[in-house]
């Protein structure tokens, strides 16, 4: 049976245009109520909306897969992304496991 925490999931909007650096790894950060440094990473998840249209899912499995094989820390309150290719669009994650 799981824990609240494990069952949570914090929402967080990566703007397409929000990515710093002149060259990869480009960062963004972005708040997350409930992230700590030493506390649990949370897991990313799929925040696709539910009745999406195919074009909308074909924009964000390619702006997920951008970001999911990047990486994420975890700061107090914040959490650091990274990734190699910026993405088109704008998307949000989840981080499942972290206390919103």
């Amino acid at each position: 049976h799981m824990n609240e925490r494990e069952d949570s999931t914090a929402l967080v909007t990566l703007a397409a245009g929000g990515w710093a650096g002149e060259e990869a790894p480009y960062t963004q950060t972005v708040p997350v109520a409930g992230a700590s440094a030493d506390g649990p990473d949370g897991l990313l998840v799929s925040a696709l909306e539910d009745g999406a249209s195919l074009e909308a899912q074909k924009a964000y499995m390619k702006a997920f897969g951008i970001v999911s094989s990047g990486t994420a820390t975890l700061g107090d309150s914040v959490a650091v992304f990274k990734v190699y290719k910026r993405p088109e669009v704008d998307i949000t994650v989840g981080l499942r496991g972290v206390m919103p």
